[in-house]
Formats: C-alpha cells, sequence, structure tokens
C-alpha cells in the first residue's frame, strides 16, 4: 500500500512557485534604492523560493509503502529508506502539522501527514505491529484534534 499526497494538494507547490517567481520579478522590476529594503527584498525573495522548492519536494517525492513488517519510504531530496515497525522507539502526534512522528531507534523520524492517501491502513498497520503503549497517547492527540474525545 502506497501513501501519497492525493492529486488535488500537487497543485499547491505549484502555486507556491508561481507566487516565488512573482515576488522574484517584482523584486526586480521595484528593486528599492536604500540597502536596508534591499536586504529585506533579497530575504523576502530567497525565503518564497526556498519554500517552494521545499514544498514541491515534499508533495511530489513523499511516498510511504506500508508493508506487515516494515515501511519503506522517500521524503523530500532523500534516498529511500527502509525501516521495520519492530525499531519505531516512540509515536507521537503534532496538531499543528497534523502529522505522525514516528521516531526509529537509529535517530531517524518519520512523519506521517493526515493528508496522505491510506491514513486508516496506516493506523491500523500500526495498531497490528506496535504494542499499544507506543502509540496510544498519538492517536489521543489525533483524535483530540479531529474533534473526537482527547
Amino acid at each position: 500500500m502506497k501513501m501519497t499526497y492525493p492529486l488535488l494538494f500537487k497543485t499547491i507547490p505549484i502555486c507556491a512557485i508561481w507566487l516565488a517567481l512573482c515576488i522574484l520579478a517584482l523584486a526586480y522590476l521595484e528593486w528599492p534604492n536604500d540597502l536596508l529594503s534591499q536586504i529585506l527584498t533579497s530575504i523576502v525573495a530567497l525565503a518564497s523560493v526556498v519554500f517552494a522548492f521545499k514544498l514541491s519536494g515534499e508533495i511530489f517525492f513523499k511516498q510511504i509503502n506500508l508493508k506487515q513488517s516494515e515501511l519503506s519510504y522517500t521524503q523530500a531530496w532523500s534516498q529511500p529508506r527502509t525501516q521495520r515497525w519492530a525499531d519505531v522507539t516512540e509515536v507521537d502526534y503534532s496538531p499543528l502539522w497534523h502529522s505522525f512522528k514516528l521516531k526509529f531507534d537509529n535517530g531517524e523520524q518519520l512523519n506521517v501527514s493526515v493528508i496522505l492517501t491510506h491514513l486508516t491502513e496506516f493506523l491500523g498497520l500500526m495498531a497490528h505491529e506496535l504494542p499499544r503503549d507506543k502509540y496510544i497517547d498519538a492517536v489521543n492527540k489525533f483524535s483530540g484534534a479531529m474533534g473526537g474525545d482527547k
């Protein structure tokens, strides 16, 4: 089972890239005269480009392959990795980012956004493969963030 971002969400980085290009064009056409304004304009333009490409990498390249005993995943701009469910040391949920964070015994982390497809299969495998005490707090946070009982 492959978790990816839905097609609709793939329009977001395209819009972000267009916005970054517009900011760069505006900065080029309306370049300020004083040094402080030039620095601020450069920072805003550079930040918008970095954000647009980081978002693009996350949405276009992130894939998580769910298997009974392991997770194989590719994150933005990184090599494919494989981790065993047995190597998960901690599961947390961030209501701010709406994602589960899996920490592995080798120090690596995997963020699983609730926007990704096949979330119910991910939750089922997590419940099947991990001891309850490792994931129950994260699931309760998720439930609370989605309007359920905390």
